[in-house]
């Protein structure tokens, strides 16, 4: 991480790469090369391996921050709110950490309320658009437009 923060990304990239390679299963290693994704700005490659890093330790609050803000920087809501809820659960009352996930929450809510729906109504439908979205990235345009 040292070497992704002295703006060293391509000595960065072929160490993490080879740590990923070899220890595929040490959720601090899933978490470098998504830190490395959204450093070098694609959050929509880093999601993966924030969602890596939590799968195989749930209790990593840095990686579910990660995730919240990288999902919510490519307008993936619904997972966004449930890694800010996990942040929340897990961090301390009022840390900075805890606070940004309270405040995406807020927003989303906000948002919500603006289009006259509940924050749960809200969420579901923003799952559904982008299941739709996807559909329509993959060519089926007849999946995407039932969907829509």
């Amino acid at each position: 991480m040292i070497k992704l923060e002295n703006g060293k990304t391509e000595e960065a990239t072929t160490r993490i790469d080879g740590l990923l390679e070899k220890h595929p299963h040490y959720p601090t290693v899933q978490y470098a090369k998504g830190c490395l994704c959204a450093q070098q700005g694609d959050p929509a490659a880093s999601i993966p391996f924030f969602e890596d890093a939590v799968r195989i330790n749930p209790y990593f609050l840095e990686a579910w921050a990660n995730l919240s803000l990288a999902a919510s920087q490519v307008l993936k809501l619904s997972r966004a709110a449930e890694a800010a809820r996990e942040v929340i659960e897990l961090d301390q009352p009022g840390s900075p950490i805890s606070a940004q996930a309270k405040s995406l929450l807020t927003d989303l809510n906000r948002f919500a309320r603006e289009g006259g729906v509940s924050l749960k109504n809200f969420l579901e439908a923003s799952v559904v658009f982008d299941e739709a979205f996807d559909l329509m990235d993959q060519g089926d345009f007849e999946g995407a437009r039932k969907g829509f």
